[in-house]
């Protein structure tokens, strides 16, 4: 597996080529420092974009969602999509902590943790997200 990603006619950078990178190894630390992505796809000529949660695993991008969502449906049928990650930290590089209803914060072992939880009549759910 090559190291660098290949630039296709979507992907070529155009404006401040020298700013961009696609060594493979830079991309996946990014993508593993962020958990909040933008979906955006067009569906009969309306535009979405979406917010929600995402994490790698190898060369996948695993997306959090609703299986009867707009979006799951029409990217499970092939749709193109572009997808822009949102880093969760202030201008002075400290983290926010939060970022749609998910928390930064530690696990009782001292290991830092990415949550969502959620409740509802008779259920309640916990995700979290280690991401080293």
């Amino acid at each position: 597996m090559s190291n660098n990603l290949a630039a296709t006619s979507r992907t070529k950078l155009k404006r401040y080529p020298k700013r961009g990178n696609f060594d493979r190894e830079t991309i996946y630390k990014i993508l593993d420092e962020a958990f909040i992505c933008h979906i955006g796809f067009s569906v009969d000529g309306q535009t979405f974009v979406i917010p929600t949660a995402y994490g790698r695993k190898g060369d996948a991008l695993h997306v959090h969602g609703s299986a009867a969502s707009r979006m799951m449906s029409e990217m499970s049928k092939g749709i193109d999509v572009c997808i822009t990650v949102t880093m969760q930290k202030l201008k002075d590089v400290k983290e926010t902590g939060v970022g749609f209803a998910w928390r930064i914060g530690e696990d009782p072992k001292g290991r830092k943790i990415y949550h969502h939880g959620e409740a509802s009549a008779g259920g309640r759910t916990f995700l979290p997200v280690y991401p080293e």
